[in-house]
C-alpha cells in the first residue's frame, strides 16, 4: 500500500534537489483513504496553509511508499518522536493538485529528472476547496460579530445550519434557491445588491440613499410596484427624497424623525422585503458597505460608526446577518486589520502606535481610537 502526502512547491524542489526532505508523518494518509467520504480531504487538510482558500498552484502530490519513514535518532540514541524524513528514493510518482498548475512544475521537474504524472485528484480538491471556502466564510461571520459582541456562545446558537446557507448564498448568490427557507428569505438582497446600489447610485452620499435604497428593494422584493399599491406613497417619498437630499449620509441622517418614520412604514407596507430579520436600515449598511467593499476603499471609522448605529436603530437580530453578510465581503484579511484597530489589546504581539492628531476617537474594545487609515485587505 502507498501513501498520499501534499506538499508545498518549496519542499518539494527541496526533496528532489537534496534527496530528502523532513515531513511530520501525520501529513500523508494511506491512498486507499482518498475515495471514501470525507477522508479525502484530509490529504489537504494537512497541508500548509500558505495560499488562499481555492489556490493550488503552490502544492504537489507525492505518492510515496508506505515504509517511507526514517527514524531520527537523538544523539543519546532515543528515537525523536514525530520527526521523521521523507527520502527521494520513496517517492513513486509526483502529480499536481489540478492539471492547470502542471505548468508551475514542468521547468524544475525536467531539470530535477524527476516524472510528473497527470492530476488524479483534481474532483476531491474542488470538493475540499468549497466546502473550505464555506468553513472560512462562516469564520470570517462570526468573527466579526465578536468585534462588536454580537457573537456570544456563538457554539450554542439554533440552527447552525442557517449561517451556513447564509455564507453559501454570498459566495454564489446563484445558489439562493438550493438553501433553506429562512436563509432564502434572509438573503434575497444579496442576489439584488448591484442593481439595488445602480438604482440608487447618485443618492449615496446624502440621506436621500436611506429612502430610495430600502423603496428600491421593496419594490423589487413585493413585485407590482408598491406605490402604485399604496395612495398617497409616492407623493411622500417623492418629498422625503427631495428633504434627505439635503442631508450628508450619516447618524444625523439615519436618527431623522422622517426617516424612521419611513422605516417603520415600509417594513408594514412590505412584509415580504422586510419579514425575518432583514430591516430597511440594514438593506441601506449592506448595499452601500458592499459596493465600497468590491469597488473601493473602506473607511474602518465609518465602517464601525455605521454599523453600530445599525444595531442601535434595527437591533441585534437584524445587524447580525448584516454584519455576516458584509463580513464575508470583506474576507479575512481585512476583518483581521479592523480587528486589531479595535482590539489591540488582544494581541501580545502587536507594536501599537502613538495615537496621532488624525486619531476619528472611534471607540475601541476595550476603548482605544481606531486610526483612520484604509482597509484595503493587502
Amino acid at each position: 500500500m502507498s501513501q498520499l502526502v501534499c506538499l508545498t512547491s518549496g519542499e518539494w524542489k527541496n526533496l528532489c534537489s537534496n534527496g530528502s526532505v523532513r515531513l511530520a508523518p501525520s501529513r500523508a494518509i494511506d491512498d486507499a483513504e482518498t475515495p471514501k467520504g470525507r477522508n479525502r480531504f484530509a490529504l489537504f487538510s494537512r497541508a500548509p496553509n500558505t495560499f488562499a482558500v481555492g489556490e493550488s498552484a503552490d502544492f504537489i502530490i507525492a505518492e510515496i511508499r508506505d515504509s517511507w519513514k526514517e527514524v531520527w535518532w537523538s544523539f543519546e540514541g532515543r528515537a525523536v518522536k514525530d520527526y521523521a524524513c521523507l527520502q527521494l528514493r520513496d517517492v513513486l510518482d509526483f502529480f499536481p493538485v489540478q492539471e492547470k498548475d502542471r505548468w508551475q512544475f514542468e521547468s524544475d521537474s525536467a531539470k530535477a529528472e524527476v516524472r510528473l504524472s497527470a492530476a488524479r485528484l483534481e474532483s476531491e480538491w474542488l470538493l475540499w476547496s468549497e466546502e473550505e471556502a464555506i468553513r472560512q466564510a462562516v469564520s470570517d461571520g462570526v468573527r466579526f460579530l465578536q468585534l462588536f459582541e454580537l457573537a456570544e456562545n456563538w457554539q450554542q446558537w439554533p440552527q447552525k445550519s442557517f449561517w451556513k446557507d447564509l455564507a453559501v448564498v454570498a459566495l454564489d448568490p446563484g445558489r439562493l434557491q438550493s438553501v433553506g427557507r429562512p436563509a432564502r428569505e434572509a438573503a434575497k438582497p444579496v442576489g439584488m445588491r448591484t442593481q439595488l446600489y445602480d438604482a440608487c447610485r447618485q443618492d449615496v452620499d446624502t440621506g436621500a440613499f436611506l429612502v430610495s435604497c430600502p423603496f428600491e428593494f421593496a419594490n423589487a422584493a413585493t413585485g407590482p410596484k408598491l406605490s402604485k399599491r399604496s395612495p398617497g406613497l409616492e407623493a411622500e417619498l417623492v418629498a422625503l427624497h427631495t428633504e434627505m437630499q439635503q442631508m450628508a449620509y450619516g447618524p444625523d441622517a439615519f436618527r431623522h424623525e422622517l426617516v424612521l418614520n419611513f422605516f417603520a412604514r415600509i417594513t408594514s407596507l412590505a412584509p415580504k422585503a422586510y419579514s425575518g430579520s432583514w430591516r430597511p436600515a440594514g438593506t441601506v449598511i449592506y448595499i452601500r458597505y458592499f459596493h465600497r467593499i468590491q469597488f473601493g476603499k473602506v473607511d474602518p471609522d465609518e465602517l464601525v460608526r455605521d454599523f453600530r448605529l445599525l444595531v442601535d436603530v434595527e437591533g441585534a437580530k437584524s445587524a447580525r446577518v448584516v454584519g455576516f453578510l458584509l463580513a464575508i465581503a470583506l474576507g479575512p484579511a481585512r476583518i483581521q486589520s479592523l480587528a486589531r484597530k479595535l482590539q489591540p489589546d488582544s494581541y501580545a504581539v502587536a507594536v501599537v502606535s502613538q495615537p496621532t492628531a488624525s486619531d476619528s476617537g472611534i471607540e475601541r474594545t476595550p476603548a482605544r481610537d481606531v486610526s483612520r487609515a484604509t482597509i484595503t485587505g493587502e
